[in-house]
């Protein structure tokens, strides 16, 4: 890992997460103490996403663990805080992927609001060949995912999708 606590003026090599995982992205907990959890491609052939988790501001990382509830087909993938916690409401991570073991395909969108724990689906943006993905939040609550897609391959056209803030509350709250 190579981060920057100032803004990206200067950086700073971080910890090392081995074996068989690449292609990772982190998000920071809401544990208000700045742990992270680095969410990465697996090549332990278990059809899933890994993740490991710091509480140094990635100095040191734990072991890769599997995350059963993100099926993944060794493929890129995107997470993001939408959330901190406020009040009585839970903070939420949001999770995009193409969610199928074997093939990438299943673009899907989901919702986290115990730091990764547990996962649920928000909606499935898109059924067919799909690939990698990004996302970010708009200004009022609303989730842009941009993602690979195709009729018979993954890689055919590049699609830019809106998720309505309603769609990721309606998860949200049922878990508060």
């Amino acid at each position: 890992m190579i981060y920057s606590d100032d803004h990206g003026i200067t950086w700073q090599r971080g910890g090392v997460i081995r074996p068989k995982v690449n292609e990772c992205q982190v998000a920071e907990l809401a544990d208000g103490k700045g742990s992270l959890v680095m969410n990465m491609r697996s090549y332990f052939g278990r059809g899933c996403r890994t993740h490991a988790f710091s509480y140094d501001g990635g100095s040191s990382w734990s072991a890769p663990e599997d995350v059963p509830q993100l099926e993944d087909p060794v493929c890129q993938a995107s997470i993001i805080r939408y959330a901190w916690p406020v009040r009585k409401h839970s903070g939420c991570l949001l999770f995009l992927n193409p969610a199928s073991k074997h093939k990438r395909n299943n673009m899907t969108l989901k919702a986290s609001t115990d730091d990764g724990r547990t996962w649920r689906e928000v909606q499935s943006l898109y059924a067919g060949p799909s690939a990698y993905s990004c996302m970010t939040v708009l200004p009022h609550g609303d989730v842009v995912c941009l993602y690979e897609a195709g009729e018979r391959h993954a890689y055919e056209v590049i699609v830019l999708q809106k998720v309505d803030k309603t769609e990721i509350g309606r998860i949200v709250k049922k878990r508060l």
